[in-house]
């Protein structure tokens, strides 16, 4: 073999490195970085895990505040006279996952609603049961008119169980990303996009065959539990409950998660617990896809929030 014969295939090898090598780096200074984990191991009954109160660290992209209470934001303030007190319960979805604080649920609840009081109670991760007992343990203490559940379709899974948490741990922001690649990363999302968009089909394992056998095996009994747990709790202190489900940000006629929602919802009706489906703050819109944090986040960004606060204030409001 000639030099120049050895030279082609060396750069015929590199060549397509370096092209694939510089869209990765690219991308991957968009994936929205990570610090220390704010989370704990949780010594409270129904909690596996917890906020570490009064840290600060950078979560999803995002430097966030934690009170002394453990959950996101500013300290809780003072009950005010003549101000509606309003707790939101839930997940990432109430937390806030992937946007800046004044784009929460919370926030923009509170714009929504004017002179009221919004008490963010969310934390990432936690099922129905988790947020069973923050409202028991937190929710109910700070004295609110109403408690709203903010629920979503993945409430149904199992409480998730922690070993350990190393507290000095930097949460990894490309978990879950094929090969840790921020390229295969933004090819698999936009490739599933497009045939939502183009071919009308749902490229994911997740289908509503397998949501139904969640909710049939399991899921469907944790989430009655937690809700009449909640649903009591607050009628024993006078407190309004509502459930409210946030939707899956996909194309609405192919959503795989509909059948939760709909279990759900119907298991509202039967326990006498008013329901929000918060996909009607869409109004005529099938494509929820443009209302993601990110290309590499499904969590909702500002503008679904808005949209949903705006919708969920008219219920508060009693319109």
């Amino acid at each position: 073999m000639t030099p120049p014969t050895k030279k082609r295939i060396l750069l015929s090898i590199l060549l397509p490195l370096v092209l694939l090598a510089v869209p990765e780096l690219y991308l991957r200074r968009r994936v929205p970085a990570c610090g220390v984990t704010p989370f704990r191991i949780s010594q409270r009954e129904g909690l596996s895990s917890e906020f570490r109160p009064g840290f600060r660290t950078l979560y999803k992209g995002f430097d966030i505040q934690f009170n002394s209470r453990g959950y996101r934001g500013e300290e809780f303030p003072a009950r005010e006279a003549g101000k509606l007190r309003v707790a939101l319960v839930g997940d990432s979805f109430v937390f806030g996952t992937a946007v800046d604080l004044p784009d929460t649920l919370a926030v923009r609840l509170q714009e929504a609603l004017g002179e009221a009081q919004v008490l963010n109670l969310g934390v990432p991760g936690y099922n129905a049961g988790n947020v069973a007992a923050v409202l028991e343990l937190d929710a109910l203490p700070l004295d609110p008119d109403v408690v709203v559940y903010v629920f979503y379709s993945n409430d149904v899974d199992p409480p998730p169980h922690y070993d350990a948490i190393d507290p000095d741990g930097v949460i990894d922001s490309m978990y879950g990303f094929p090969l840790h690649s921020a390229l295969l990363q933004w090819l698999n999302v936009r490739i599933k996009q497009a045939a939502l968009r183009v071919l009308g089909k749902q490229l994911a394992r997740r289908t509503p065959q397998i949501s139904r056998e969640q909710w049939e095996q399991g899921g469907g009994e944790r989430v009655r539990r937690a809700i009449v747990r909640m649903r009591d709790a607050c009628a024993a202190r006078g407190v309004r409950f509502l459930v409210a489900g946030y939707p899956h940000l996909t194309d609405r006629r192919k959503n795989p998660f509909r059948p939760i929602d709909e279990a759900a919802a119907e298991l509202c009706a039967e326990l006498g617990v008013q329901w929000i489906d918060l996909a009607e703050a869409f109004g005529d819109q099938q494509d929820l896809t443009g209302y993601w944090a990110s290309v590499f986040d499904t969590h909702p960004n500002g503008e679904a929030n808005g949209r949903v606060a705006a919708y969920l204030a008219q219920f508060l409001r009693g319109e």
